[in-house]
């Protein structure tokens, strides 16, 4: 994910979220911090070297109140995701984090990995369109360069076993045993259809699926009681670990939408963005989305041809990384 430079037109767009960022800043006291994907970008470990080199180079100080990360992201690796969020929990010690706050401002979606992320922080700011979702495992498919929920991949799995035995046992022992010769042509229509479908679903992850789910629960419980519940009783460690079990196996569809209210029900600390602080978060947000508007324009002629979405660059800000296609000059 090298960043080549990027075109006038997105540099414009570059220096007004840099803009808006100042904005923002100024209105809650805070230092921002841009962490915004593109729908065809995610989370990897790429972006905790880019965020090391980010905070070595140019520095990450905390504001009066504190850092305010404004996370935009559909997932990725939650490896990378806890990863992040360890450093940015360090960062904030730093910084006198026993008075300072780290905050994760969600413009409009923090999926997954990122709703993980959003856990290392003191608090979630959201707004009305905030979106967090469910922390079952998810799986990376390098066919189609996207990460899936290791639950729905099983099933597949086992629906794929269930569908192949209906054809051996019923169909293809009926139509061998009257046609001798047609048992070459049987094989190969199942060889084929196995591996075009076995070809999209994470095998060998799909064996240490419990200790996936054990894995990303102990990330999150990690992650709140480092910052968000650090001053913890009895009472306080049981909803932590509530909350941890609610967000990796209490939700049966991975898209679940976690809004505001939803948050706190959970038991998150969740911030409600002011009046204010929301048309400025939403204004970013536009602007984000005019640059990604812009992007596709360009890559797009180029994904129909070649078939797959193009490689991803970041492109980097005074007040942050965004990552998306990589626009060819």
């Amino acid at each position: 994910m090298d960043n080549l430079g990027p075109s006038l037109e997105i540099s414009q767009f570059l220096d007004e979220l840099d803009k808006i960022s100042t904005e923002l800043e100024n209105a809650r006291k805070s230092h921002v911090f841009l962490l915004i994907f593109h729908d065809y970008a995610y989370i990897t470990r790429e972006v905790v070297d880019d965020f090391e080199f980010f905070v070595k180079e140019h520095g990450l100080r905390a504001g009066e109140k504190g850092i305010d990360v404004i996370l935009h992201t559909r997932g990725g690796d939650p490896d990378a995701a806890y990863h992040l969020g360890i450093l940015l929990q360090n960062l904030i010690e730093e910084n006198d984090g026993e008075n300072k706050l780290l905050s994760f401002i969600v413009p409009r979606l923090a999926k997954s990995a990122g709703t993980l992320l959003a856990c290392s922080g003191d608090v979630i700011a959201m707004t009305p369109i905030s979106e967090l979702g469910p922390l079952d495992p998810q799986v990376y498919v390098e066919s189609s360069r996207t990460w899936i929920s290791a639950r729905v991949a099983r099933d597949s799995f086992e629906q794929t076993l269930e569908i192949l035995r209906e054809i051996i046992l019923k169909d293809a022992v009926k139509i061998i045993s009257n046609a001798p010769g047609i048992t070459d042509a049987m094989n190969s229509i199942i060889k084929s259809f196995t591996e075009a479908t076995l070809s999209s679903i994470p095998i060998m992850e799909l064996g240490d699926y419990d200790s996936l789910i054990d894995h990303v629960r102990s990330m999150v419980i990690e992650l709140l009681k480092n910052r968000m519940f650090r001053s913890l009783g009895p009472q306080e460690n049981k909803n932590v670990e509530n909350i941890a079990e609610t967000l990796v196996s209490g939700y049966k569809y991975h898209g679940k939408v976690i809004h505001l209210k939803e948050a706190k029900k959970l038991g998150l600390t969740i911030q409600e963005l002011s009046d204010q602080e929301v048309e400025i978060v939403n204004r970013l947000y536009k602007k984000v989305r005019e640059l990604f508007d812009s992007i596709n324009k360009m890559v797009l002629p180029l994904e129909t041809v070649v078939g797959r979405p193009p490689p991803i660059t970041k492109y980097q800000l005074e007040h942050g990384l965004i990552y998306a296609p990589q626009v060819e000059e």
